[in-house]
């Protein structure tokens, strides 16, 4: 071990060993602990008593809820109008939707000038009954000083110095909350009603609650909206109803009808009912919190916690170290960073590591592929050298493969540049990657180090020597290395090395995902694009009688095949829909859907480009057009 490691050793047994007498940190802590759980107790319960007597704030939810609900009936309307306009060939259709698909943006508009990611009626719940616990918490000052007061708690500290028994300890806090609690009534009880009335009325009106009053006023003057949208509609029944139109224009038409029509239903019924459940909470009633006799009882509830902790903190304070218990504390908190750190360079990193050798060997084989597939498209414009004879169509066909194919090919090779510097410079990070102790995980260990160094201590201190092997030498002398050797087994650090492991798991699965979208993004792209020249463009020279371009084609499809071969051999399986296969929305995406003799609704007609899956996971979908 290091000079300094063994310096801040020698430290911590020089606070064992010299047994300080100093208890007034556990008095004074005392005192601390018990006025901060009666005020954080009392914060508590002015929520929780305050949002059990808002009816209104049971609404919150439901009032921005509903109207978002609503929007979205717009939205949807809105969005397919758009998707399907072009349908809409009879004017007065067209003229009717066009209103109403305006009339309904201007409030999708609205709606989204106001929308936030947090519900703002709830974060304005949130800060007004915050604000209510603020005021009684500044109510606790002048308390929390009379309480502080060095005589105050030297008297009390003077006395147990000279008692220092679990008895005593019992009694020495008996007084202390006696005066608190007789400090809490006299000063704070008031605050405390105030706090409770105030955050009550404000939840339960309306009228003083900005967020929850826009929403709700929006909520209900969207009747008049909702009246004019209906107004229109009836106008568009009428007109289909008389106009034949043209199927598509009609399916349009309808489906928007649709959505509007439960939209209009949601409003009537939910909407409704819930802006008359608001009305009736127009009456708001003053609320009594509880009265002196039996705010002190539940304060009194309130420390049992509480209490519990003090009298841990005086059973490992007073009955394992006494009076030495805060030197020791200090030491261990000021050498604290020599120690953390000693125990993690012990700590396993290897999980980082694995990570590294994963990427690595994963980066590799994706650059091989990508590599490999760039060669295959510059075999292809290296065969174009061939075509100066060709004439007419075929040479210019031939030309726009060629463009394409160099377009490609320098396109992966900076892709590939790209990714290999980024792949190198995230493996070489997760090869020193080194995860510090956060605050709870420090507070832990250290905690636990002290239970372990105070445990040891008191078993072996006054033990004969074959009994203190390993923590005390012949000479009485601390041996750190059986302290060390415990530290490495605290639990905490268990904690710790779980929390290593699964950072290094999540930082796997964002490798697997770059990984992926490399591959996806750059490689199969490039690849998919390949197959739409193969689709048009080759497809046009394969008439031809000229054996140089039947050359040509024989060379692009052994690079069809070659790539194939490629992503199998990568473990990349190509999604291939047959005509007459059913549509399956993970693996295929409709590019255009039509009707055709022979299929049924949701058969494939004809694959344009293949899909791609690796390990079940769907990197590209396959295109195809689907019958309807």
């Amino acid at each position: 071990m290091n000079t300094r490691l063994a310096d801040s050793e020698r430290a911590l047994l020089d606070a064992l060993q010299k047994c300080l007498s100093h208890l007034n940190g556990l008095t004074r802590r005392t005192v601390d602990t018990l006025m901060r759980g009666v005020k954080f107790g009392v914060m508590d319960r002015i929520i929780i008593t305050a949002g059990r007597n808002a009816r209104l704030s049971g609404y919150d939810e439901k009032i921005i809820g509903y109207y978002a609900r609503l929007i979205d009936y717009y939205r949807s309307a809105a969005e397919l109008y758009e998707r399907r306009k072009s349908d809409l060939n009879s004017i007065m259709i067209h003229s009717l939707l066009n209103s109403i698909n305006e009339t309904l943006s201007i409030r999708i508009q609205l709606f989204n000038v106001h929308k936030t990611t947090d519900n703002p009626v709830i974060v304005e719940r949130i800060q007004l009954l915050s604000a209510g616990a603020a005021y009684f918490l500044f109510s606790c000052e002048e308390t929390e000083r009379r309480l502080r007061q060095s005589e105050y708690v030297d008297r009390f500290f003077a006395l147990f110095v000279k008692n220092i028994s679990e008895d005593y300890f019992e009694y020495f806090i008996q007084q202390i909350q006696s005066d608190m609690f007789e400090l809490v009534l006299e000063k704070n009880y008031a605050a405390y009603v105030k706090a409770v009335q105030a955050c009550t009325y404000t939840l339960n009106n309306i009228s003083s609650r900005k967020n929850l009053s826009y929403y709700y006023t929006l909520l209900t003057g969207e009747w008049e909206i909702l009246n004019v949208v209906k107004s229109q509609i009836t106008a568009l029944e009428k007109e289909l109803n008389r106009s034949a139109g043209n199927s598509r224009e009609r399916d349009t038409a309808r489906e928007i009808l649709n959505i509007l029509h439960e939209g209009y239903q949601f409003y009537t019924t939910s909407c409704a009912e819930l802006i008359n459940d608001v009305r009736q909470l127009s009456k708001i009633k003053v609320y009594e919190p509880e009265s002196k006799t039996d705010f002190k009882t539940a304060c009194d509830d309130m420390l049992l916690n509480t209490r519990l902790i003090i009298k841990r903190d005086y059973n490992e304070t007073v009955l394992n170290l006494k009076s030495s218990l805060v030197d020791l504390q200090e030491t261990m908190e000021r050498e604290s960073d020599i120690f953390l750190n000693e125990l993690k360079s012990q700590t396993d990193t290897k999980p980082f590591k694995d990570v590294a050798y994963y990427l690595r060997e994963n980066a590799e084989k994706a650059l091989i592929l990508a590599e490999s597939i760039a060669v295959i498209f510059c075999v292809i414009n290296s065969a174009h050298r061939e075509q100066e004879s060709w004439q007419g169509e075929e040479k210019d066909i031939a030309n726009g493969i060629n463009e394409s194919f160099m377009i490609k090919a320098e396109t992966l090779s900076e892709n590939i540049e790209e990714f290999h510097k980024r792949a190198t410079g995230l493996y070489e990070n997760l090869m020193d990657k080194t995860e510090t102790f956060n605050s709870r995980e420090r507070e832990n260990i250290l905690s636990e180090m002290f239970e372990v160094l105070i445990k040891k201590y008191h078993l072996f201190k006054n033990a004969p020597p074959e009994e203190s092997e390993g923590i005390f030498d012949s000479q009485g002398i601390f041996d750190s290395q059986g302290i060390f050797d415990s530290w490495l087994e605290l639990t905490a650090l268990e904690a710790y090395n779980r929390r290593v492991s699964e950072l290094a798991q999540r930082q796997r699965e964002s490798v697997e995902k770059e990984i992926l979208r490399f591959k996806r993004d750059h490689i199969l792209y490039e690849i998919t694009t390949f197959e739409e020249i193969m689709s048009y463009s080759v497809t046009r020279l394969r008439e031809t009688s000229n054996e140089m371009v039947k050359d040509y084609i024989e060379i692009i499809d052994a690079a069809a095949d070659t790539i194939e071969k490629l992503l199998i051999k990568n473990n990349i399986e190509m999604i291939k829909p047959q005509p007459h296969n059913m549509f399956n929305g993970k693996e295929h995406e409709v590019l255009m859907a039509e009707r055709s003799e022979g299929f049924t609704k949701g058969e494939i007609i004809k694959c344009i480009t293949s899909g791609y899956r690796q390990n079940d996971i769907i990197l590209i979908r396959a295109n195809i057009i689907a019958a309807r």
